[in-house]
């Protein structure tokens, strides 16, 4: 009999070191009640982005411009993680993009009935080469669409 019980507090002990490890991750949401926001809004994202683009070079010397759409998540810290993009430019802009959001500052957390979340973000970055020299990298001049 003994042997019965402690078999079965083993089995119990074990079944919720179980379920605690397997815990379900914390979901991610697209939308929420209060959607993150970068330090200083979205004019200090549009600063930010236009001071730390960098125009690939090989893509300046070949004409070329994009739309690069970063997709990421702010989790409940506000700290920038899986950034990544769909579409493959090639030239280095999908590098160059998920460069500079990688290095974003931490942002506002986005919440959901009161409670920070994580929450998916996607912004296009624009690489746009200056009309006047098209050799000359001058930087992504319109980073945000609306």
């Amino acid at each position: 009999m003994n042997k019965l019980i402690v078999a079965l507090i083993l089995c119990f002990v074990f079944d919720t070191a179980i379920a605690q490890t397997n815990a379900p991750e914390p979901q991610i949401f697209r939308m929420v009640e209060v959607m993150p926001e970068f330090p200083g809004g979205e004019q200090a994202l549009s600063k930010y982005l236009s001071e730390s683009i960098h125009y690939p070079d090989t893509a300046a010397l070949l004409g070329k411009e994009a739309k690069v759409r970063v997709r990421f998540i702010i989790d409940e810290n506000g700290v920038v993680g899986n950034v990544t993009t769909k579409e493959k430019f090639g030239y280095g802009f999908n590098e160059e993009a998920e460069r500079v959001v990688r290095n974003m500052p931490r942002w506002k957390p986005g919440k959901n009935n009161g409670e920070t979340v994580k929450v998916y973000f996607v912004i296009p970055i624009n690489f746009v080469l200056a009309k006047d020299d098209t050799n000359k990298p001058e930087g992504a001049t319109s980073p945000i669409s609306k």
